[in-house]
Order: C-alpha cells, then structure tokens, then sequence
C-alpha cells in the first residue's frame, strides 16, 4: 500500500517545481523587456539627430547658393532672433508659416546659421573664402538647448 502511495505522489508536479518555472519565466521576460525598451530608446535618439543631420545638410545647401559669389559681409548670423529679417526667402519657404523652425514628425528644430569672412591671406588673387556653419538644436532658447547636428561648409564671396 505505501509503494502505491510513493507511485502516485511523484506523478504529479509539485508546488516548488511550479513556483520556481514562473520565475524563471518572469527573469527570461524581464530581461526581454528591457533590452527592447532600451532599443526603442535608442532608435528615438537616432532618428533626432538622423532628421538633424538631414536638416543641417537641406539647410547647408540652400544658403550656399543664395550667397554663393554674392557676400562681401564680414559676418552674417542668422538665428531666431532676427527671424524673418535677414533670412533669405529660399529658407522662410522651407520653414514652418511664420516660425523660424523646421517641423519634422511632431518636433521642432531650430536652425542657427552663421556665414564668417576668413581671413584673407597676403597672396593676392585668391578668391575671398566663407565658412559656413549650420548648427540644427531643439529650442531656440540656450539655456535648455541641445545642439542635435552641426555641419560646416565654404563658400566663395566676391
């Protein structure tokens, strides 16, 4: 009689056995969780500053050919606080109606352009270089700014 009792108790599964399987299982799922939580998170951060990059670039490419062979301006900034004054009509019509940002999937980036003479050399002759620098952040105040994506180029002035 007690070998059958034996028999019928180790067929069954047993409270420890169950407890210690769902646990195992809540680790394994936690640890799935976070690494697919942290790669969301990651993937938000790289398309900002991917959208940045692309706006830098869009942004580059329109003030070198409104300026190209046309500045003889030392410096030339252009940033939220001069918006639309001196801003070129090639760039207001790429920006958001009447804001000096590009809006890009529910968020906005702030373009801050800065045109600088360089220095010119003693050889005469050479053309008069501008370096260009497009710099794409998240507000246009600086003290919560932060800069996404920065790009240089050079132009060729009178």
């Amino acid at each position: 009689m007690q070998n059958k009792m034996k028999r019928l108790n180790q067929n069954g599964i047993t409270l420890i056995e169950v407890l210690a399987s769902i646990i195992l299982l809540f680790i394994i799922l936690t640890s799935f969780f976070t690494f697919f939580n942290n790669s969301l998170i990651f993937s938000g951060k790289n398309e900002e500053e991917l959208v940045a990059f692309n706006l830098a670039s869009k942004t580059l490419k329109i003030v070198e050919e409104k300026y190209k062979n046309t500045l003889d301006q030392n410096v030339i900034s252009l940033n939220c606080s001069n918006y639309p004054g001196i801003y070129p009509t090639e760039l207001i019509s790429v920006l958001e109606p009447s804001a000096c940002y590009y809006k890009v999937n529910d968020r906005n980036y702030y373009p801050e352009i800065s045109i600088t003479k360089q220095a010119s050399s003693s050889y005469t002759g050479l053309p008069i270089l501008y370096v260009i620098n497009i710099k794409i952040s998240n507000s246009p105040v600086s003290t919560n700014q932060k800069l996404l994506s920065e790009t240089f180029g050079y132009i060729r002035g009178k």
